[in-house]
C-alpha cells in the first residue's frame, strides 16, 4: 500500500455477499453523473461488510502511515454502453476530502463475466517514482490529475489548481499493471494512484467503497481556491458545495473535521440551505477576491475565455458546415 499504492485480496466477498449486491444492482435505479451512469448502494447494505472493512482498515492503520478508517459511502460503476475512463486520479473526492493519501478505494467487481477483461489498469507509485521522480512528487497524495495522451507524450494536467504537472515521452503502458479480478476479489488502492478502465468489452459492474481519515481537517480556503476545471465542477453541484461553504460560515471557522460533514447536525443544517449555480458562482468569486487568490482568479478567467473561444469556434464550424451543405444541395438541384 505504501510503495505501490495498491494491493489485491482474492475472494474478499463470499458467495452470499456477492448475491446480496447482485440483487441490489438488479433493482437499484441508476443516476446519470456527467456522461456516465452509476448506482448508489444503500448504506445499510454496505454495513453488512463492516467487520471485514473495519478489520482491514485497522490493520492498514497499524502497519502503515495511512489513516483511513472512516467510511464515506459507495457506488456501482458500469461498463455498459461503452462507459470507460482514461488515465486519471479521482477529482470530486479530492476537492472535498483534500487528501488522497489517507483515502482508500475498495474496488470489488460484483458482475464480472471475464477475469481478463474490463479491469482497472494502474500506474504503481514505485514505478512512477523510478521512471519520473519529479512527476511522482507532484502527484503524491493528491487527486484531480487527468492525463492527456498525444502521439508523442502524455501530459499530466492539474484539474485542482489548473495548469500542468508535467509530461512524459514514454507510453504509460510500459509501467502500468492490470490485476485480473474475478467477482468478489478486492482491489484496494489509494486515492492518489493514477488508473483507468482497461476496456468496456464486457458488461462488468464493480462496487467501489470509499474510506478516508475522519479527523482530517477540511479547509475552507482550499475549497474555494482552485482553477477553472474545479470552479466549473463545483458549479455543477451548487446545492452540495453551497451547503459545505455555508456550514463553515455558520460555525465561524476555517477548518472542520471531515467526519462532521456526516453528522446529524450537518444533515439538519442542509435542510435549511438552498444552492443555485449563480449564487455559488458569486460566492466563490467574492471569496477569491476577499482572500486575494489572484492566481486562482486568473486561472478561472483564462479558462472561461478559452471555453468561450472554443464555443464560438464550434458554432462557426457548424455554421460553415451547414452553409456548405446547403450550397451543395442547391448546386445539385439546378445542375
Amino acid at each position: 500500500m505504501v510503495d505501490k499504492g495498491y494491493v489485491v485480496i482474492r475472494s474478499f466477498l463470499d458467495r452470499h455477499e456477492i448475491t446480496l449486491f447482485e440483487a441490489d444492482i438488479s433493482q437499484n435505479e441508476g443516476v446519470w453523473y456527467e456522461a456516465y451512469r452509476v448506482k448508489i448502494p444503500p448504506r445499510n447494505l454496505l454495513l453488512h461488510l463492516s467487520d471485514k472493512l473495519d478489520a482491514l482498515t485497522a490493520a492498514i492503520s497499524m502497519q502503515t502511515d495511512i489513516e483511513a478508517t472512516f467510511m464515506i459511502g459507495g457506488v456501482y460503476f458500469f461498463t455498459d454502453g461503452g462507459q470507460r475512463f482514461s488515465w486519471h486520479q479521482d477529482r470530486e473526492s479530492y476537492y472535498f476530502t483534500q487528501t488522497h493519501y489517507h483515502y482508500l478505494n475498495f474496488y470489488i467487481p460484483i458482475i464480472k463475466p471475464d477475469a481478463g477483461k474490463s479491469n482497472l489498469s494502474l500506474i504503481p507509485m514505485n514505478r512512477l517514482h523510478e521512471r519520473s521522480p519529479d512527476l511522482y512528487e507532484q502527484v503524491l497524495g493528491r487527486g484531480a490529475c487527468l492525463v492527456e495522451e498525444t502521439q508523442h507524450n502524455s501530459i499530466f494536467c492539474n484539474e485542482n489548481e489548473g495548469g500542468k504537472y508535467g509530461s512524459v515521452n514514454y507510453d504509460l503502458s510500459e509501467i502500468a499493471e492490470t490485476p485480473e479480478l474475478k467477482s468478489g476479489d478486492l482491489l484496494l488502492l489509494r486515492g492518489d494512484v493514477i488508473h483507468k478502465t482497461q476496456d468496456a468489452e464486457t458488461s462488468r459492474v464493480a462496487l467501489s467503497i470509499r474510506f478516508t481519515q475522519g479527523s482530517h481537517a477540511v479547509s475552507k480556503a482550499k475549497l474555494v481556491d482552485g482553477g477553472f476545471k474545479k470552479f466549473t465542477k463545483m458549479l455543477e453541484m451548487p446545492a452540495f458545495y453551497q451547503s459545505l461553504l455555508a456550514y463553515f460560515d455558520a460555525r465561524g471557522t476555517e477548518d472542520i473535521p471531515f467526519q462532521d460533514f456526516y453528522s446529524d447536525d450537518f444533515a439538519q443544517f442542509c435542510r435549511t440551505c438552498q444552492g443555485t449555480r449563480s449564487g455559488l458562482r458569486r460566492y466563490l468569486v467574492n471569496e477569491k477576491l476577499r482572500r486575494r487568490l489572484w492566481q486562482s482568479l486568473m486561472e478561472v478567467g483564462a479558462g472561461a475565455m478559452r471555453a468561450e473561444a472554443g464555443r464560438v469556434n464550434r458554432n462557426a464550424r457548424r455554421w460553415l458546415k451547414e452553409r456548405l451543405a446547403k450550397s451543395a444541395w442547391r448546386s445539385a438541384l439546378f445542375r
